[in-house]
C-alpha cells in the first residue's frame, strides 16, 4: 500500500506574534522529523505526500486532503519544494501555486512546505521534510567456488542492506544480506544483480555483473617468480576471472607455509620478502573455495624457490655460488642457466651450487653481472638477483703533461701526447679509455658529452667538443685508465684552457683585441700570433707578440669584413699550436657630407654629395622645405644645385640617403643642407 505523509498546521499571524510563531516552528519542525522517520500520517493535515525518502531522481506527489484549498483562481496555495521549480524566477525560484509534483535531481534535504490561504489573508502554512539519498550503484566483489556454487561479497559502504539476485537457476534466487553464498542447479554464464537499501526501505539503482559458473575451481599454476631486490619478488600465475587465490610462503624450505594478502586477479603480485641476500623463499597457490572457506592439497601448484645468490670477486677469477631448495628440480643439464650479462652464458645440473668464470673467459676492468635461472619442467623459472661486480692490478699511471686545443666552428678538438710507460708493463699499463672532464665558468669538472673514449690501434688521442662555446670559461681535464682500471690522479692533471678570443671596434673602425693566456702545456707558452683576413678567407696580415692584447689601428678601406685568430705557439717546439675561436668585425660605412655649398661655378664646393666608406649601392633624394622633389640619383652622383634648368633658390633643403653596404645591409640616413648664393 502507499504511504501518504501529513503535516500538522501552523499559524501565519502578525509581527506581535513573530517570537512566538517562531518558537511554535521550531518545535513543530523536531516533533514533525521524528513523526516523518517514523513513516506515519497524523490527523487533521491538509495535504500529505506520497514518500518522503528515496534516492536521487524522486518524484514526489502531493495530495490536497481538503476540499475547496488549492484550487487556481479561487483559493490557491504557495507550494515550495526546497528546490528550484522555476529556474526563471529570480525572486522565488523554488514556489509555485499549480505544479503538485516535483522531482529532486540532486541529493540532500529539502523542507517541503504549503501555504494555506496565504494570498488572500495571513495564511496557514504545513510542512513535510523530504530525504534524497545518492543514487550510487553497489560494488561486489563475485567469486567462482566448485560444485557450481558463488559467493558474492560486498565492498560497498553506501547502504544498510544488499538485495542479492543470482537469475535463474541459483537454490536462492533473492536474498537481503550483506554478503551471499548461492549454488547452481547447471554449469554456464550467470547474471548476478545487486541492488543497495536504506533502512527506510528505499531502493537505489541495482548493479549487474556476469560470471562463469563450474563444476571445479581451475587449477591455478605458477609461471615465474623474479628477484627484484634484496625486499621484493615478482610473481606471475595462470589467471582466471571471478577466482580467489591463495598465495603462500615459506622460508628456507617447503614447510611452514605462511599465507600472504590475497592476489588481484591480473596474474601478477608483487610480495615483500625479509631478505633475499641472507635467505631463500619458497611460494605455492592454490584457487581458494570461498564458498567453504577451504582448498585441498591437490589444489595447490608446484613449488617455486628463489635463490640467494652471492659474488666474490677476486684476481682473475669471478666466482658465483647460490642456495635454495630443488623440490620440482630435475638434476640434468637444463635445471639450472647462468647468464652473464643479461646473456645466456653457461647451463648444468643443480650441483654444484658454484660457477667459476676466469680469465682468460674474463678482462680485467670490466663490468660483470650474473643471475641464476632454475627451468622446472612445466616451463616455469625463478630468477635470482643479479649480482655485479669489476676486476683490478694496482699501479698509478702517469698524468697526460701536454695537451693542445684548437677551436673552430663553435667546436674545440683536443689533442694529446701519450706518456711513456715502463716496457715491461706496458701490456698492462697501456691506456684503456680516456676521460674527458669539463668545467664551465669554474664549476665542478664534470665528464663531458661522450668524454669517454676507447683507446684504439693506432691510438687515437684526440676528443671534439661540439658543445663548446667561446661565450663560457671553458677548462677541460684528462685522465685515462688502464686495461686493468689503474687510473691517473686527478690532482696530477693538468688543466687545459682554450684561448678565448674578444673583439671590438670603435667609431673609427679601430680594432681591440683582447684574450685569455692558454694552458694546457706543462713549460707553458713562447708566444702568440694575431691572424687578421677578409671576408674571403685571405690571410691579411700576421703579427707575433707575447701580450694578450691587440690594436688594429691601421687604415683598410676595401675590407669592410675582417676576422682575427690567435694561435699560441709552444715552449717545446714539438708540440701542436693552440687556436683561438674566430672574431668577425663588420667596419661601419660612416657618411660624409657638408652642411653647406655654393653652387656659383667657382669650382668651390659647387655641388652637394654624400659619401663613405664600404658603399655598394646610393639612393639619394634632395626635397625642398615643402617636401617637393627636386633631385634623386640612385649612381651616387652630386646634385649641382639645380631644378627643372635653373639655380635652385637659397636656403635649406632636406636629403634623405639610402645606402647599402659591401654586406648588403641596407641603412637610411636623413640631414640637411644649405644652399648659399654667393
Amino acid at each position: 500500500m502507499e504511504k501518504k505523509y501529513r503535516i500538522a498546521m501552523k499559524s501565519h499571524g502578525n509581527k506581535a506574534n513573530l517570537l512566538k510563531l517562531v518558537l511554535v516552528t521550531l518545535l513543530l519542525f523536531f516533533w514533525l522529523g521524528f513523526v516523518s522517520a517514523q513513516n506515519k500520517s497524523l490527523p487533521n493535515r491538509k495535504f500529505e505526500v506520497d514518500q518522503i525518502r528515496g534516492c536521487t531522481g524522486l518524484k514526489v506527489k502531493i495530495s490536497i486532503l481538503v476540499p475547496g484549498e488549492c484550487i487556481t483562481g479561487l483559493n490557491p496555495c504557495e507550494i515550495n519544494y526546497g528546490d528550484p521549480v522555476v529556474p526563471d524566477d529570480p525572486l522565488n525560484p523554488n514556489i509555485t501555486q499549480s505544479i503538485f509534483e516535483h522531482t529532486y535531481k540532486k541529493p540532500g534535504v529539502y523542507d517541503l512546505k504549503v501555504l494555506f490561504g496565504g494570498l488572500t489573508g495571513p495564511g496557514q502554512y504545513e510542512n513535510v521534510i523530504i530525504t534524497v539519498d545518492p543514487d550510487i550503484k553497489p560494488e561486489f566483489e563475485i567469486y567462482s567456488c566448485n560444485d557450481n556454487s558463488v559467493s558474492v561479497k560486498i565492498i560497498d559502504e553506501n547502504y544498510d542492506a544488499y538485495d542479492f539476485d543470482f537469475g535463474e537457476g541459483a537454490a536462492i534466487t533473492k536474498l537481503m544480506a550483506k554478503n551471499a553464498v548461492a549454488r547452481y542447479t547447471l554449469s554456464g554464464q550467470k547474471v548476478i544483480t545487486v541492488q543497495g537499501r536504506k533502512n527506510n526501505g528505499t531502493f537505489c539503482s541495482p548493479s549487474k555483473s556476469f560470471f562463469q559458473a563450474g563444476r571445479e575451481l581451475p587449477k591455478v599454476e605458477l609461471t615465474s617468480i623474479k628477484s627484484v631486490d634484496r625486499k621484493n619478488v615478482e610473481i606471475e600465475f595462470t589467471p582466471f576471472d571471478n577466482i580467489q587465490y591463495r598465495l603462500e610462503i615459506a622460508t628456507n624450505g617447503v614447510s611452514g607455509f605462511q599465507q600472504l594478502p590475497k592476489p588481484s586477479q591480473t596474474g601478477t603480485y608483487s610480495a615483500t620478502v625479509g631478505d633475499l641476500d641472507q635467505e631463500f623463499y619458497c611460494f605455492r597457490i592454490q584457487a581458494f573455495d570461498v564458498c567453504i572457506g577451504a582448498a585441498s592439497d591437490e589444489a595447490y601448484s608446484q613449488i617455486l624457490c628463489t635463490q640467494q645468490v652471492k659474488l666474490d670477486i677476486q684476481s682473475g677469477l669471478n666466482t658465483i655460488t647460490w642456495k635454495s631448495n630443488t623440490t620440482g628440480l630435475e638434476n640434468n643439464d637444463e635445471a639450472v642457466s647462468i647468464y652473464r650479462n643479461d646473456k645466456p652464458y653457461s647451463g648444468g645440473a643443480y650441483n654444484p651450487t658454484t660457477f667459476e668464470d676466469p680469465v682468460p673467459n674474463i678482462d680485467c676492468n670490466t663490468d660483470y653481472s650474473y643471475y641464476v635461472v632454475f627451468n622446472y619442467p612445466n616451463r616455469a623459472t625463478s630468477t635470482s638477483l643479479k649480482k655485479s661486480g669489476k676486476s683490478f692490478f694496482t699501479l698509478t699511471p702517469d698524468a697526460i703533461a701536454n695537451v693542445s686545443a684548437v677551436t673552430e666552428n663553435q667546436s674545440v678538438n683536443l689533442t694529446w701526447i701519450e706518456p711513456p710507460k715502463d716496457p715491461i708493463l706496458s701490456s698492462v699499463l697501456s691506456p684503456n679509455t680516456y676521460s674527458v672532464y669539463k668545467n664551465i665558468n669554474k664549476s665542478n669538472y664534470l665528464l663531458a658529452p661522450s668524454g669517454e673514449i676507447p683507446a684504439s690501434k693506432p691510438p687515437k688521442l684526440n676528443y671534439l667538443d661540439n658543445t663548446y662555446s667561446e661565450l663560457t670559461t671553458t677548462c677541460y681535464k684528462i685522465n685515462y685508465a688502464d686495461r686493468c682500471g689503474n687510473k691517473t690522479k686527478d690532482e696530477e692533471a693538468i688543466e687545459v684552457c682554450p684561448v678565448v678570443l674578444n673583439g671590438s671596434i670603435d667609431k673609427k673602425n679601430s680594432v681591440s683585441l683582447v684574450w685569455n693566456d692558454y694552458r694546457g702545456w706543462q713549460n707553458g707558452v713562447s708566444t702568440y700570433q694575431v691572424d687578421k683576413f677578409a671576408a674571403d678567407g685571405t690571410l691579411l696580415t700576421s703579427t707575433r707578440t707575447k701580450t694578450t692584447n691587440f690594436i688594429d689601428d691601421t687604415q683598410d678601406l676595401t675590407n669592410q669584413i675582417v676576422s682575427y685568430k690567435i694561435t699560441a705557439l709552444a715552449t717545446e717546439g714539438d708540440l701542436a699550436p693552440s687556436t683561438s675561436n674566430l672574431v668577425t668585425l663588420t667596419k661601419e660605412s660612416n657618411l660624409f657630407y657638408p652642411t653647406a655649398f655654393t653652387p656659383n661655378g667657382d669650382k668651390l664646393n659647387d655641388n652637394f654629395g654624400v659619401s663613405g666608406q664600404f658603399i655598394d649601392k646610393m639612393d639619394l633624394k634632395i626635397y625642398d622645405r615643402w617636401g617637393g622633389l627636386i633631385f634623386s640619383t640612385e649612381k651616387n652622383e652630386p646634385w649641382n644645385g639645380y631644378y627643372n634648368g635653373k639655380q635652385a633658390n637659397e636656403g635649406a633643403y632636406i636629403w634623405k640617403a639610402v645606402i647599402t653596404d659591401q654586406t648588403g645591409k641596407t641603412s637610411s640616413y636623413t640631414g640637411s643642407v644649405l644652399l648659399l648664393k654667393r
